[in-house]
């Protein structure tokens, strides 16, 4: 008997995107990662709602579709960074989107806002600074 995960075959461009991306932090993580490799660390840091355990399991489902690459650094001591990986595409559009959409949807709806201080969005949504080039 494999091991391996048995990938479902997908109907419509649709329903593979939400299959991929479907999860309750996938895309915070990725709106992490479009600003660089970042460091496990460094994403438990970003999103501090989410468990250890939970990161790890997103993270991993992600590398599995191929959104996202896990680049280890041979060095003393071992380093380990994510990345968005080619599969990815254009990611930051559509969290942008989708950041848009939200916030329009949150105006309509204040009795679900957060507090201020607990709501997370995208850094590249929120800074004013130009995307670096790279």
């Amino acid at each position: 008997m494999s091991s391996a995960i048995r990938k479902p075959a997908y109907h419509c461009p649709s329903e593979a995107a939400i299959g991929v991306l479907g999860g309750r932090w996938k895309l915070l993580i990725l709106a992490e990662l479009v600003g660089g490799a970042r460091r496990f660390s460094e994403l438990s840091s970003s999103l501090p709602r989410v468990t250890d355990k939970v990161l790890t399991s997103q993270l991993r489902e992600l590398e599995a579709d191929g959104v996202v690459s896990r680049v280890v650094h041979y060095e003393f001591p071992p380093r380990v960074e994510y990345v968005l990986s080619y599969g990815a595409g254009d990611v930051k559009g559509l969290i942008e989107a989708l950041d848009a959409w939200g916030t329009a949807f949150l105006d309509s709806q204040p009795h679900l806002v957060a507090q201020a201080s607990s709501m997370v969005r995208p850094h590249f949504v929120t800074d004013s600074h130009p995307p670096e080039s790279g």
